[in-house]
């Protein structure tokens, strides 16, 4: 009962927020040019409501042809018109990643809001961290940092906490001069369980400029006239 009741309030949600008529629109302009003919008629049964007769079809040709968007595209747009939401938050996060490999970050970010939106709580950590660096290196730090934080936080026993807690204090360090957090976020990294020889250097490294920044004396503000 809980499961239906929440397929329906997400159904509904997605109804009225928009996103299924935008994942529709999108799956049209994505496919139109496409001369497969597997995903044509995939995408026609998907239009047509023919759900289940379109998965077979596109399961298939996933499998064959892993790195394909279009596909994927279209198994997340059947599993949200039949609210399910575990498949929908499962093809969301692969399209995601698909997008990154494709250097597509606009999309990569799309789909991650759209995740949210949904209900999902945390990427797969190789996605999330590319999703992260992708954003850092934009030049959103603000935005990289707190996508760090929550990677570092979701997996705590993943190598991908260790990676994210080096983007996170490295930001700190280099971009919004907060030495201190940095240093705190180079101390985590250092004690985690996780084995971690080959990033020692970095964290020595980033320990010392630390340091240096905290030791430098302040620049006073100029004077007001």
């Amino acid at each position: 009962m809980g499961g239906f009741l929440f397929g329906a309030i997400a159904a509904c949600g997605v109804r009225y927020s928009g996103l299924e008529h935008k994942m529709s629109q999108a799956i049209e302009e994505q496919v139109s040019w496409q001369n497969d003919p597997e995903i044509v008629q995939a995408s026609d049964m998907v239009h047509a409501g023919q759900f289940d007769e379109a998965l077979p079809i596109l399961k298939d040709y996933l499998a064959k042809k892993p790195d394909s968007v279009d596909a994927c595209s279209l198994l997340r747009e059947v599993h949200l018109r039949k609210t399910d939401v575990p498949l929908y938050l499962a093809y969301t996060a692969r399209l995601c990643s698909l997008h990154l490999a494709s250097r597509q970050p606009q999309a990569a970010w799309q789909d991650y809001e759209e995740f949210l939106q949904q209900g999902g709580d945390k990427l797969p950590a190789q996605t999330w961290l590319d999703l992260c660096r992708v954003s850092e290196g934009e030049g959103s730090f603000e935005r990289a940092l707190g996508e760090y934080e929550k990677l570092a936080a979701a997996y705590p026993a993943e190598r991908q906490s260790l990676q994210a807690g080096l983007g996170a204090a490295r930001i700190c360090l280099k971009r919004l001069n907060r030495p201190q957090d940095a240093m705190k976020y180079y101390e985590q990294v250092a004690r985690s369980p996780i084995p971690h020889l080959d990033l020692e250097a970095d964290i020595q490294a980033g320990v010392g400029a630390a340091r240096a920044a905290l030791a430098a004396p302040a620049v006073p503000a100029p004077a007001s006239s």
